[in-house]
């Protein structure tokens, strides 16, 4: 059995009750055990549960919450430096797109380990990006003046072979709308076939 902390946002009306919440988790017979999961898939079960569980926001009763800052028995799920580490020496290669919007200009960054990616795993890890963000409920995205995205892949691509796996590593979205990161994640891809 595993303990998953984390705490709750509520993208309607960007409120947080400021506790920390807990849920034990059994794996079922044939899943991957969540100790075997990113940050992302841990995600994706804590919203599953809490949508089946009726959870919704204490000030607005909003069912249109954000799960964040999350830790499996005690260890946080996600450290970018930590991953890297982990996945290097193992030949594989990890992407992270940020992007911080400030009066609605955004500020885009990549970042890569190790960093002489080659750019087909740079086009499919954002193709990925691009995939899971249309597969997300409308309510992760509402357009605001500022904001902030970002979203971290794992994975290999072998050019020759035209072998790929991909695995999402951690995602958060504020303040933009769906069309602009995928509008985003588009002109980082202009800007990698045009270099």
């Amino acid at each position: 059995m595993d303990l998953i902390g984390f705490s709750i946002g509520c993208r309607a009306c960007r409120e947080t009750d400021g506790q920390r919440w807990q849920f034990e988790y059994e794996d079922e017979e044939g899943q991957l055990p969540l100790a075997g999961r990113a940050d992302f898939g841990v995600m994706r079960v804590v919203e599953m549960m809490t949508r089946d569980l009726g959870h919704v926001c204490p000030f607005c009763s909003s069912p249109q919450l954000e799960i964040f800052d999350m830790d499996l028995n005690g260890q946080p799920l996600f450290d970018f430096d930590q991953l890297c580490q982990r996945a290097i020496p193992q030949g594989l290669a990890v992407c992270a797109l940020r992007v911080h919007k400030e009066v609605g200009q955004p500020k885009i960054q990549l970042v890569t380990e190790p960093p002489e990616i080659d750019k087909g795993f740079l086009v499919s890890a954002l193709d990925e990006m691009a995939a899971r963000v249309r597969e997300r409920p409308a309510y992760d995205f509402a357009a605001e003046a500022s904001g902030s995205f970002y979203f971290c892949v794992g994975g290999y691509w072998v050019a020759d072979a035209q072998k790929r796996w991909l695995s999402p590593q951690k995602y958060t979205c504020r303040g933009l709308s769906r069309k602009e990161v995928l509008a985003v994640i588009q002109s980082v891809k202009s800007n990698l076939a045009a270099g």
